[in-house]
């Protein structure tokens, strides 16, 4: 299931659970730096909504599951910044370049 079909109060719930998930906000990015960084939110929140819903006969959610999915958004934050990080460095490679044709 996908984030958007979790709907806005899946969602909210999730960062709820797992603060991380604030980090994966994109909207204050230029828009082509959006683009990269949104697979990665809906990815997210994704994987936090489906964590949620492990059906856990009655029982709280395991401390050890919670820990596991953390660290796991924490790792595709990485990997969500790197992948934006990249993007900004190619694209300033590219205008570099651009400059010194122009020159």
């Amino acid at each position: 299931m996908s984030a958007a079909e979790g709907g806005a109060s899946a969602r909210a719930a999730a960062a709820d659970v797992f603060p991380v998930l604030t980090f994966f906000e994109h909207s204050h990015l230029m828009p082509h730096l959006q683009a990269v960084s949104a697979p990665y939110t809906h990815l997210a929140y994704g994987v936090a909504i489906e964590a949620m819903r492990v059906d856990l006969h009655g029982e709280s959610f395991p401390a050890a599951a919670y820990e596991e999915t953390n660290a796991g958004l924490r790792k595709l934050l990485e990997a969500k910044d790197c992948a934006v990080r990249a993007f900004i460095a190619a694209r300033n490679a590219a205008a570099r370049g651009k400059a010194k044709e122009a020159s």
